[in-house]
């Protein structure tokens, strides 16, 4: 039987609509997403925390934090969805911070010109600023964001006792 403590809001910005989940516990997510399909994008970190959850899932693992957000790790991650071959059918989870969030946005509004995302942002700053506006990116020759798309992801998964 489901748990009943997650409250869902939907949004329409200029971009595309967006579904919101906010969930009371890390269990009532597991159990909301736990027969979802796709890759997923997360840190060695957050990967080693949450293993139970990522035993069944392909996963990609990037740096932590700004490290992640290079255009040596855009390329990687790309050279890892085509030999997975994933296609359009695939949906990228990005399970992270801003720089997780950013990265694996800017990924699928890319690949194969443009693929599903999901963020399941994991700090504060990323739940408040990566996961909303559908801004993506990653840095280049020292700039900050200097290249990206806006691109609205299709769902977020908040859960503020991550």
């Amino acid at each position: 039987m489901r748990s009943t403590s997650v409250t869902t809001y939907s949004y329409c910005y200029p971009t595309g609509n967006v579904s919101y989940h906010i969930y009371g516990n890390y269990a009532t997510f597991y159990e909301h997403t736990l027969n979802e399909t796709g890759i997923y994008i997360t840190d060695p970190k957050l990967a080693s925390l949450y293993a139970s959850y990522f035993k069944d899932k392909k996963t990609l693992l990037v740096p932590e934090g700004e490290a992640a957000k290079t255009a040596e790790v855009y390329i990687s991650v790309l050279q890892q969805l085509c030999e997975l071959n994933v296609d359009r059918s695939f949906t990228l989870y990005a399970l992270g911070g801003g720089s997780v969030c950013d990265l694996a946005g800017f990924v699928a509004s890319t690949y194969m010109r443009g693929i599903p995302v999901v963020y399941i942002p994991t700090t504060l700053l990323a739940m408040v600023d990566a996961a909303i506006g559908g801004k993506t990116g990653i840095n280049f020759g020292g700039y900050k964001n200097i290249i990206g798309t806006t691109t609205q992801p299709q769902q977020v998964h908040l859960l503020p006792d991550l």
